[in-house]
């Protein structure tokens, strides 16, 4: 649980750091790495430490690490944008995926400080026909503990529907953008909740597509709209969107089974510029991911009472991130792309920020017989049926009560068209092949993709 004296620590932090957000000589903005050097260090003495535990880590895609006030550490990967000739870059765009869900609860805190809403409104003022889950608050929603299930991971419940064509199917079709808003409501009113709300977290997607409609029906603007007006333009995000097609620059790269199940275009790139807004669909770059980062912890987008609910971990989860005390994170994951974002309290530096945005997901290779070490993975999480999870998003969505799955590979058995593999609980874990492929690097060896 998170230490509510910790938290109003990190607020006052936060306040008075933001005075020294983009003054230091350090910026992105004036970095310019070679093509034969493809990472660049910060050469002051005074963060020789913090460059000596970063300095050499790549990613497959690009990554920064930055205090409130300079660039520490930037790598960009040795290879070129979707045009073929400009090299990736801070400002190379991606889809950050459920990354996305900051952008949401921040959204809702500071309608709710506009007296717009409150975090205690139940969803029969938002959705009069939901029945079944008219208690829901909008602090459920918040914090996944709604016990409503998750549209997109879990859709055999939420939909209706039974088996694994079903499922992708389905999952096709959302991605596709073939469903409608009318749609995925009408199937959660006739869906059963998971747990009584409030008493458990179990992460779902629907949660922050909820409350994105709710910041439409507020408002009265589209939830990329306000975004835009309220977050991306006060950050100075310039090459940032929401609801957009077109606009991303990364190469995906391994993605012709996704093609094949009609989960992308024919390019490998997300088109459901309506079906993930809340809970995804944010597309963005090194230097605006930052410039958002330093806004928020800086106190720019929200006062001290609503940072404090931001960052208050409740069972698992807190606003719109992972995480407590002296550190927050968030991954995401859009199949041929994934991010994650992470904020750290420091006594000597202040906040430090680390972002990494990678092209073809977070692949995890798993050789037979090396153990998964630190793979705590939450039982709700593990009964995805559909969709392979990464395993560093997994990792992240390890609240209390977790199930720890320390194994190797060759305890995963074929089961029909998917591999499954016994927990601790007797229960079992079923991932669909065709998101999970033999990946050449080794005997044993797998491939893992997620959707966010």
């Amino acid at each position: 649980m998170f230490k509510k004296s910790a938290a109003m620590i990190l607020v006052l932090i936060m306040t008075l750091s933001f005075t020294a957000c983009n003054t230091g000589k350090y910026t992105l903005s004036n970095i310019a790495l070679k093509n034969d050097e493809r990472s660049w260090s910060c050469p002051e003495e005074k963060y020789s430490e913090l460059v000596k535990s970063n300095e050499g880590k790549k990613s497959n895609g690009v990554m920064v690490v930055a205090t409130d006030k300079d660039v520490i550490y930037l790598y960009c990967e040795e290879a070129v944008e979707k045009d073929g000739t400009t090299p990736v870059s801070q400002n190379t765009i991606f889809d950050i995926g459920s990354v996305s869900k900051t952008f949401t609860a921040v959204s809702i805190l500071q309608l709710a400080e506009q007296g717009k809403l409150s975090l205690d409104d139940k969803l029969e003022k938002y959705f009069p026909e939901y029945e079944t889950g008219k208690d829901i608050t909008v602090y459920n929603l918040l914090h996944m503990s709604s016990g409503i299930s998750d549209y997109l991971n879990n859709p055999d419940p939420f939909w209706n529907i039974s088996g694994a064509d079903a499922a992708n199917q389905k999952i096709s079709d959302i991605l596709m953008d073939k469903v409608t808003d009318e749609d995925l409501l009408n199937a959660m009113y006739q869906a059963p909740l998971e747990f009584e709300p409030g008493t458990k977290c179990s992460y779902s997607n629907t949660n922050y597509r909820l409350l994105a409609f709710i910041i439409e029906q507020v408002t009265g603007m589209r939830y990329c709209d306000y975004v835009k007006k309220n977050i991306f333009d006060k950050c100075g995000m310039t090459k940032t969107t929401s609801m957009a097609t077109g606009d991303l620059t990364y190469v995906p790269l391994d993605f012709e089974d996704l093609v094949k199940y009609k989960f992308t275009d024919e390019n490998g790139y997300p088109v459901c510029p309506n079906n993930t807004r809340g809970d995804g669909g944010i597309h963005s770059c090194l230097t605006d991911m930052l410039a958002f980062d330093r806004a928020l912890f800086g106190g720019k987008l929200l006062n001290k009472d609503s940072m404090k609910t931001l960052l208050t971990n409740d069972n698992g989860y807190c606003c719109g991130l992972f995480g407590g005390d002296r550190n927050f994170y968030h991954d995401g994951s859009s199949l041929t792309c994934s991010a994650n974002n992470e904020i750290a309290e420091s006594d000597e530096y202040g906040h430090i920020y680390k972002i990494k945005l990678e092209h073809s997901g977070f692949a995890v290779s798993v050789q037979d017989d090396s153990p998964w070490q630190e793979q705590t993975l939450r039982r709700e999480h593990l009964r995805t049926a559909y969709t392979a999870m990464n395993m560093r998003a997994l990792r992240s969505r390890s609240p209390k009560g977790a199930t720890s799955l320390a194994k190797t590979i060759s305890q995963w058995r074929p089961t029909g068209s998917y591999l499954t593999y016994p927990t601790t609980d007797t229960t079992h874990v079923k991932l669909p092949a065709l998101l999970i492929s033999p990946s050449g690097t080794g005997p044993n060896t797998w491939s893992m993709r997620s959707i966010s």
